[in-house]
């Protein structure tokens, strides 16, 4: 392989979302089980931490349309 590993993260960066989606479950799922399960653990803390946040009302949340709408202006 030639190419470095910025220049294939550029390209895979550069494909439409669902693509990228399908490739980072590609290689999630080819860690071993032990890695996944640090991961899985990881976004189970962040979320339990997300959701104590809205509880104390540290942050406010948006409608999932505002957000996907302020992401693709974003993106423009």
């Amino acid at each position: 392989m030639t190419e470095s590993i910025e220049e294939i993260s550029d390209e895979l960066l550069a494909l439409p979302v669902e693509a990228r989606a399908k490739i980072a479950h590609k290689l999630i799922l080819s860690l071993d089980e032990e890695e996944v399960s640090e991961i899985e653990a990881s976004w189970a803390q962040e979320a339990k931490r997300r959701s104590n946040e809205l509880k104390e009302g540290r942050v406010k949340g948006i409608l999932a349309e505002d957000a996907i709408r302020m992401v693709r202006e974003s993106l423009k």
